[in-house]
């Protein structure tokens, strides 16, 4: 009789964890469709608010609501969503962890950012995302360093193109051009899209400049003018042109 019992209760278990999986996968695809619409944000955010008895208690709701306003600049209401919501079913609570985070970046309060990733990187110590976050929030401080032994550090455990790009800013900074160059040509094998950024090409410019590989920084110029046309008038791509041109002048390549 114990033995029934116990199969029972498992069984239950299984049914309503399955069930609560399946309700927010249809969540997801009622909000995947919303976050794909050519709406406004506070349009869709109207739209989302639709589901927020159907999809109550999934997670999914008040963590894509939370973004939506982090999305919208109401940081105050994203704020208040992510601490007053429903409990976060596993994976959302992490997911929700990282966006309360968010919510400060965005709002270039990047010492409180700081704080808020670690206490994501000490709850989900495997979870690449948080050492992601937390090492960009310290290359926007200056922490290089600390960027950069974070941003490793997600990218052993999930290499992206982001943290890649994230990664040589810092090494850049810290005048390492071969560790920057690498890092980029690594964001670059995981999403050729990174030519359009203006930032991380810039200092592909400028570290490729500096280890002598003049046609590599040429070629760099051309893509991003190629990807965006108006960075013509750029300040930081005109600069980081008479930078590329200096270093040619340096080298007895082009006379001034």
């Amino acid at each position: 009789m114990i033995k029934k019992y116990t199969i029972f209760l498992a069984c239950m278990v299984f049914s309503v964890t399955y069930a609560a999986a399946e309700s927010a996968a249809k969540c997801e695809d009622h909000f995947g469709k919303i976050a794909q619409s050519s709406d406004e944000t506070s349009e869709k955010i109207s739209r989302w608010k639709e589901f927020s008895e159907s999809c109550a208690g999934t997670g999914v709701y008040g963590y894509q609501l939370a973004k939506l306003h982090i999305a919208n600049r109401d940081y105050s209401a994203a704020e208040k969503v992510l601490s007053t919501s429903e409990d976060f079913p596993p994976p959302y609570e992490q997911y929700a962890a990282l966006a309360k985070g968010d919510v400060v970046l965005h709002q270039k309060d990047y010492e409180s950012a700081e704080v808020r990733y670690r206490k994501v990187v000490d709850a989900y110590p495997d979870w690449s995302n948080g050492y992601s976050n937390l090492g960009f929030a310290q290359l926007a401080m200056g922490k290089y360093r600390e960027a950069v032994a974070n941003l490793e550090k997600s990218i052993s455990i999930q290499p992206t193109a982001t943290a890649y790009r994230d990664a040589a800013l810092a090494y850049y900074s810290l005048n390492e051009y071969e560790s920057a160059a690498a890092a980029l040509n690594n964001a670059y094998s995981l999403n050729s899209n990174i030519v359009s950024d203006r930032d991380a090409m810039v200092v592909g410019v400028r570290s490729f400049a500096e280890l002598g590989k003049f046609e590599v920084a040429k070629n760099l110029l051309a893509m991003l003018l190629q990807a965006r046309p108006s960075m013509k008038e750029d300040k930081e791509f005109l600069k980081a042109g008479l930078f590329l041109r200096q270093k040619l002048i340096e080298a007895g390549q082009v006379v001034e």
